[in-house]
């Protein structure tokens, strides 16, 4: 962003935004987070961080949820690494009303999420032809988007929306007996918060259990809960060649567009 036709703009540095999307199987309702460059990035932290943002917002709208499947790429980077997994234990830990949560992976090269597929192809054909100045007009052309009969939800990610989980994880667990890159599903129960139960075949009828952190007891002899995780540091900030390229379309601009991506530069461009 900004995203315009005009030929001038094509070779300059523009600002990036990430999109990550849901959709309820049960359903077919949509829900979308939105962050740009300066926010976040898209490391595992990143995407465990939204993915907690998107279930924190669906799951209040199914109070009768207590099994969660979800299904997702195979992107060890992102998807399918200890970060997730502990993101994903620490909430179901702090959701009591939720019984399991099962993580399945898609074939890399085939996809088994047609839902979410779609609603890719829904918003690449809304935004196809059309001018989007900032982040501002996304969101706005983003909730026009309807997959189902009912509107996408949409909200954009702040700073504090994002956790270290890495750090925790790499301190208190022992993620890396799993061997994620071969796994192709993940159990994770309330029973047992702190182990985690994996498939390395799809076909297999059994899974095989995995313990990945270990059970603290305060002297009183309660279970310590799972550490919370810190937000993540400052936002990441612009050099200053793609500033200089951002604000050199900025100057077209008009009302929020204008004011949002003025914001930005003020507050994120490295001195050097």
């Amino acid at each position: 962003l900004p995203r315009t036709p005009v030929s001038s703009a094509f070779y300059k540095s523009k600002l990036n935004y990430y999109n990550p999307t849901a959709v309820v199987g049960r359903t077919k309702e949509a829900f979308s987070a939105v962050w740009v460059e300066t926010t976040s990035g898209r490391s595992g932290n990143d995407l465990a961080s939204a993915l907690i943002h998107l279930l924190d917002t669906i799951i209040p709208k199914y109070p009768d949820t207590k099994n969660i499947i979800l299904w997702s790429d195979s992107c060890v980077a992102q998807n399918k690494n200890q970060i997730m997994s502990y993101a994903i234990q620490l909430y179901l830990e702090t959701n009591t009303q939720l019984n399991t949560i099962i993580h399945r992976y898609c074939e890399p090269g085939h996809s088994n999420i047609q839902d979410v597929d779609n609603l890719h192809s829904n918003i690449e054909r809304a935004l196809r032809h059309k001018e989007i100045h900032s982040p501002v007009s996304l969101v706005r052309l983003l909730k026009q988007v309807r997959p189902s009969s009912k509107d996408m939800y949409v909200s954009m990610l702040r700073p504090a929306d994002f956790f270290d989980y890495k750090s925790i994880a790499l301190a208190n667990g022992t993620y890396d007996k799993v061997g994620f890159a071969s796994v192709k599903e993940i159990h994770y129960s309330s029973s047992n918060i702190r182990e985690i139960a994996v498939k390395k075949d799809r076909a297999a009828t059994a899974t095989t259990k995995v313990s990945v952190l270990t059970r603290k007891v305060t002297r009183g002899g309660q279970i310590k809960p799972l550490a919370k995780p810190k937000p993540l540091p400052p936002c990441r900030q612009l050099t200053k060649k793609k500033a200089d390229d951002i604000r050199s379309l900025v100057r077209f601009l008009t009302g929020d567009d204008k004011i949002f991506m003025e914001n930005i530069l003020a507050n994120n461009v490295a001195t050097s």
